[in-house]
């Protein structure tokens, strides 16, 4: 039984284990400030769509370094401290698929996969959560949203 309100309750066999939600809010935070290090990657092969990504990023605090290749992605990775990526699909051939991919096959377990599309199909959104994108979003968004989704990562 697990149930999540102002204690969580996680039962392994006869006993029961409880957290209060102040403990549960300290292990989060433990575990996101242990991941919160490394840099964030943006794929986003069109200049153009870059300067749009830098105006947009322009007021958040948010550090991050443009790729515009999926062979710059691999580079990138490679060199490790990374700790998400965000594939504008829209830019990239296949819509992000081989982006998606190498971030999957040279980044890790840990590493959170984010799809930015403006047109999402169903095929699309399955093709991309079955590839490991860790989270799907749909243009047009609020940037500080996807600032909060990449800081929970």
């Amino acid at each position: 039984m697990s149930t999540l309100t102002t204690e969580v309750e996680f039962e392994f066999g006869q006993g029961a284990v409880a957290l209060t939600a102040a403990e549960l809010a300290a292990v989060r935070e433990a575990v996101r400030s242990m991941r919160s290090g490394g840099r964030i990657l943006l794929v986003v092969p069109m200049a153009c769509a870059r300067d749009d990504w830098s105006a947009a990023l322009a007021d958040t605090a948010m550090d991050y370094t443009f790729i515009p290749d999926v062979h710059e992605l691999a580079r990138a990775l490679a060199g490790g401290d990374v700790r998400a990526v965000v594939i504008d699909a829209d830019c990239c051939a296949s819509g992000g698929l081989p982006e998606l991919a190498t971030a999957r096959a040279r980044g890790g377990a840990n590493l959170q996969c984010v799809i930015v599309a403006s047109q999402p199909t169903r095929r699309h959104l399955v093709s991309c959560v079955a590839a490991g994108a860790t989270d799907y979003v749909s243009r047009p968004f609020e940037v500080d949203m996807l600032v909060d989704r990449l800081a929970r990562a």
